[in-house]
């Protein structure tokens, strides 16, 4: 039972990493088409606050000045 449990859990903490990477990979490539459109700062202010990366977080900032 608990080598089970066990196989379990890897599993699922394997696709718990996996669609966290979907995720974040999602985003940045939602970010660089956001280039192209001029936002409101208020807009990426909320963004920025539902982010817990701080590496997209300043991903997003760079992004929005250049554009």
């Amino acid at each position: 039972m608990t080598a089970l449990g066990l196989a379990i859990a890897a599993v699922q903490t394997y696709r718990v990493k996996k669609l966290a990477k979907r995720q974040r990979e999602q985003l940045e490539i939602f970010v660089e088409d956001a280039d192209y459109i001029s936002l409101e700062h208020e807009i990426i202010d909320e963004i920025a606050r539902k982010l817990d990366d701080k590496m997209i977080l300043r991903f997003l900032v760079s992004s929005h000045q250049r554009g």
